[in-house]
């Protein structure tokens, strides 16, 4: 057994839960829910009922923010922060590293009589001028130069984050640089719910729905995320380095039993999820759902529907949490998208909906050729046992292999990565239903002359024009199946296989046009986010690389000479003593030594091949020759891995990380 194995289990058997568990007849659950918020009852509570009528008018029907009224809503978030204990404040912004940045700054100012007092003012609430220079910009600025802005959005509601040592008031903002382009998530984010807001309207005055209010998108967002015990985290460089293994031979026992999902889930693992969600509940994160997921170590959570701002924000909030918790309890959160190889990533499934006044927009009724006949029944489902009730079910089954699957009054947009930001994919959903919207709405309007009588019959032709038209993208089929692939090329449907292919769309004109129309993303902002992804990609890559070449030298390869060494010399003890030697073993480690120095070179001759053509090729580069390198080189230390003894291979196992819990 390898010490750093015999640590974990000896921990393991020590394990305590942490401090008394918390008294929810005491506390309930209801009075944590948002009390770290200043949400819309302490606005309430402690603004004058002017201010409080303007600040929820901007809020609720984005009407700007007089001074006046930002003075007033700083001093009373000063005031509640301080008394939560807050000796600073941050302006907490998501720069396109994808991760949440912040910048705190104290409530105290000196004072002439050499004392300080506590200040923020409506100007501080609303702007900040953090250093923009070591951000990403893709072009958009000089490194050189240094300025950029935060802007306050009062859309987010500000929070206070605790600490074991005090606390810091939270304000949501906007990113962006001294020329107004955007730098960050949030800004096209909340672009794109604007231009979709005002083409949904569009299209329900037509139905005679003046008065609906603000249509917003929603979304609910499905975090999934491994737990590793943080001795092994920290015996793998490739976790630390990159959040997912280099390396790594198939354990003897994987997820073939389906028996990790919806399992129960272990007491530390539990116990760390308790806390995550009691913190989230005081930020008031509507975190709802816990369970095992398909993998071992695997697990999810998972809110309820949001706006889509907050949503994200919140969405953050939950990675952020996650991370800091899980140490507290001896583990790792993994939330690379792959960290274990041959068995199941994590995603992050975006449940996206349409909602105003009205109520949830995404309805659809059964169109049949020619003629809408009413909506698909739904039924009951009667499963044979006499003391279970009927159940109601749904139109139709759901299918878990459509990237973009309808379940009933909302869309499950499933592609989106487990450490990925929510708001790329918002802004691309909400941009191109508001460019579906903005088309019915002016081919209605042409159609009908403003004469509502012709409605119902403008409305049934274009949806039978459109379904045809478009058809070609729906499948109710395997989606991961092989004869899916070839049934979408067969109706010319795109098939991009690799990132550098994928992230060119950014760029192609027709999408910039997209984006501009909406005023969500100027030209310039969207070759600047493919510069800095491509970018991205390629340094993910080298550090993959150089961190499988500094693993494969110190640590692969030595086990292999080791014993390499050990065989030898038994085998001349034997042939000594006149008895056979079994060189069976000896013969495929030497082969595959040999093997792993040779792909040693080869990857270290592609990471040092020079690359011409600036970011497009290095990506090109990273996906063509690197990659397959890298992949090279783990399947030759995959194989000599089984046949070292434990107390050589150094590497915690995949056996060792997925199933000591």
């Amino acid at each position: 057994m390898t010490s750093v194995r015999s640590s974990v289990v000896s921990a393991l058997n020590s394990y305590k839960p942490r401090g008394p568990a918390w008294n929810l007849r005491e506390t309930p659950t209801s009075s944590l829910f948002g009390i770290n918020v200043f949400n819309d009852a302490v606005m309430q509570e402690r603004l004058p009922k002017s201010i409080y009528k303007a600040i929820q008018a901007t809020i609720k029907q984005g009407k700007p923010i007089d001074p006046v009224i930002s003075d007033a809503v700083a001093l009373a978030m000063k005031d509640w922060a301080i008394e939560k204990g807050a000796t600073h404040y941050a302006h907490v912004f998501y720069p396109l590293t994808g991760l949440t940045a912040e910048k705190h700054d104290s409530f105290l100012a000196p004072t002439t009589s050499g004392g300080a007092v506590a200040e923020f003012s409506g100007k501080e609430l609303i702007q900040g001028e953090p250093d923009a220079s070591s951000f990403p910009s893709g072009g958009l600025r000089a490194t050189f130069e240094a300025r950029g802005y935060t802007a306050w959005d009062p859309t987010s509601p500000a929070y206070v984050l605790e600490n074991p040592n005090g606390t810091t008031l939270c304000i949501p903002t906007a990113f962006c640089s001294w020329t107004g382009e955007a730098l960050d998530k949030k800004t096209p984010l909340l672009r794109s719910m604007q231009a979709l807001d005002r083409q949904a309207r569009r299209v329900l005055s037509l139905f005679g729905h003046t008065e609906t209010g603000p249509v917003t998108a929603s979304a609910g967002p499905e975090q999934e995320y491994f737990l590793i015990d943080r001795n092994f985290y920290y015996a793998r460089p490739d976790l630390m380095l990159t959040g997912r293994t280099l390396f790594g031979a198939k354990p003897p026992k994987g997820q073939e039993f389906e028996d990790q999902y919806f399992g129960a889930i272990p007491e530390r693992v539990l116990a760390c999820m308790l806390e995550v969600e009691r913190e989230l509940y005081k930020l008031g994160v509507p975190v709802k759902t816990r369970h095992n997921e398909v993998a071992p170590s695997q697990y999810e959570i998972a809110p309820v529907y949001e706006n889509a701002n907050i949503a994200h924000d919140h969405q953050q909030l939950i990675m952020q949490m996650l991370s800091r918790i899980a140490p507290r309890y001896g583990m790792a959160c993994l939330l690379h998208e792959k960290p274990f190889g041959g068995i199941n990533g994590s995603g992050k499934h975006v449940n996206w909906s349409l909602g105003c006044q009205l109520g949830n927009l995404l309805v659809f009724e059964q169109i049949e050729q020619g003629s809408i006949t009413g909506s698909k029944s739904t039924g009951t489902l009667t499963i044979g046992v006499d003391t279970l009730p009927p159940l109601p079910k749904h139109a139709g089954d759901r299918n878990r292999t459509s990237p973009f699957a309808f379940t009933g009054n909302k869309f499950e947009f499933r592609a989106v990565g487990s450490s990925q930001s929510i708001a790329g994919p918002l802004v691309t959903l909400n941009t191109i239903v508001a460019e579906s919207l903005d088309f019915f709405a002016t081919e209605l309007d042409k159609a009908t002359g403003g004469d509502q009588a012709q409605l119902a019959t403008a409305v049934e032709q274009l949806l039978n024009q459109e379904i045809a038209a478009h058809k070609k993208v729906i499948f109710n089929g395997n989606g991961y199946s092989a004869e899916w692939q070839a049934e979408a090329a067969r109706r010319g449907l795109p098939n991009l296989r690799s990132t550098p292919e994928s992230l060119a769309v950014l760029i192609d004109p027709q999408n910039i046009g997209l984006f501009e129309k909406y005023g969500v993303l100027s030209r310039r902002e969207m070759e600047s986010r493919h510069e800095i992804y491509m970018e991205r990609y390629s340094k993910d890559i080298s550090t993959e690389a150089h961190t499988a070449l500094e693993m494969a030298r110190k640590i692969i390869l030595p086990a292999g000479y080791r014993y390499q060494g050990e065989l030898v010399d038994t085998a001349s003890k034997l042939s000594s003593l006149g008895q056979p030697a079994h060189l069976g073993t000896l013969e495929k480690l030497t082969a595959l030594v040999n093997t792993c120095e040779q792909r040693i070179d080869a990857l270290q001759a592609a990471v040092d091949e020079p690359v011409r053509g600036g970011v497009a090729a290095e990506a090109a580069h990273a996906h063509a020759i690197i990659i397959p390198a890298l992949s090279a080189l783990r399947e030759t230390a995959d194989q000599m891995e089984p046949l070292l003894p434990d107390d050589l291979w150094a590497l915690p196992t995949y056996a060792e990380m997925l199933f000591i819990k």
